[in-house]
C-alpha cells in the first residue's frame, strides 16, 4: 500500500514487488499470475532537489473473484519523514476482457498496524464512500484505483483508453482525477534488469494539461509496468524497476 505525499501525486501510490529476476513469460488473462515487483522512487524537483525516495513492493495475483494487488512503501530520507516508512494499500478488481475495463471491488490502504482509509464503490447509486458519512459522485467515465491502475493496464495491454476518459480515485485525499489518453506506441527502453520491449502509454490531466502519467508496459512480462513517471512544470517523479519475479 502507498498512497505518497510530499505534494508527489497520485501515481506514487500504485506500487509494486520484488523478489528475485526469472525470464519473462507472454500472457493470456486465462493463465493463473502472481507476479511480485520492486521499483526504486526517483524525484527531479526544483523545490526538492534530485533525491531517491524509497523503493515499493507490489504483488499482484490473479484469484478465484478476479485480481488483488498488495503494495509496501519503504521509503527513506525526506520520504520517511513525511509518510513513514511502512504505507500499505490493497486492492481487489474485477476485469472484462471484450471491454478490456476493470471495476474495482474493494480498496484500502494505511500502514502496518492500522487501516486509515477505505472506499467502498456503490455502483447501484453511483458513489464513492469513504466511510460512514462522506461520499463523492461518481462521474461519467472508466473509474479506477490508484491501486489497481498499472494493473488494469497491464490486462488490457494498454489498450481500450482512446474513447473514455480514466478517473482514478485517491482513498487518501477522498478525491478523485481525470486521466485522457495522449498516445500509445511501442518504445523501448533501459532498466537494471536490461533493454525492454514496452508499450508505452501517455495520459494527460483533464483540466490541467501540463501535467502527464506516462507508464511503461513490458511486452515480454505480462504487460506489467515496469515505469511510471508523472511529470508536473515543477519536478518530474520517477518509478524504476529493479526487480521481478513471476511465480
Amino acid at each position: 500500500m502507498s498512497i505518497f505525499k510530499p505534494g508527489l501525486s497520485v501515481f506514487i501510490s500504485l506500487v509494486i514487488i520484488a523478489l528475485s529476476i526469472m525470464p519473462s513469460k507472454s500472457f493470456s488473462q486465462s493463465d493463473d499470475i502472481d507476479v511480485q515487483i520492486t521499483y526504486k522512487l526517483s524525484l527531479r524537483s526544483t523545490t526538492y532537489g534530485n533525491a531517491t525516495l524509497g523503493k515499493f513492493t507490489n504483488t499482484f495475483k490473479k484469484t478465484d473473484a478476479g485480481y488483488s494487488v498488495n503494495a509496501v512503501t519503504k521509503a527513506q530520507g525526506i520520504a520517511a519523514i513525511m509518510i513513514g516508512s511502512n504505507e500499505q494499500q490493497s486492492c481487489d478488481f474485477t476485469f472484462d476482457q471484450s471491454a478490456l475495463k476493470a471495476t474495482p471491488v474493494n480498496y484500502a490502504g494505511g500502514t502496518l498496524k492500522k487501516e486509515k482509509y477505505r472506499v467502498n464503490f456503490n455502483w447501484e447509486d453511483q458513489i464513492f464512500q469513504f466511510g460512514t458519512d462522506e461520499t463523492l459522485d461518481m462521474p461519467d467515465g472508466y473509474i479506477i484505483d490508484n491501486c489497481s491502475m498499472p494493473f488494469a493496464l497491464a490486462l488490457a495491454q494498454g489498450k481500450g483508453l482512446a474513447d473514455k476518459t480514466m478517473y482514478i480515485i485517491d482513498g487518501k485525499k477522498k478525491r478523485i482525477r481525470g486521466y485522457n489518453l495522449v498516445s500509445s506506441d511501442n518504445e523501448k527502453i533501459e532498466t537494471p534488469l536490461g533493454d525492454m520491449e514496452t508499450v508505452k502509454v501517455v495520459l494527460q490531466r483533464e483540466l490541467r494539461p501540463d501535467r502527464q502519467l506516462t507508464l511503461w508496459l513490458s511486452v515480454n512480462d505480462q504487460f506489467m509496468p515496469v515505469k511510471v513517471e508523472e511529470k508536473r512544470k515543477s519536478r518530474t517523479t520517477t518509478m524504476l524497476i529493479s526487480e521481478m519475479s513471476f511465480s
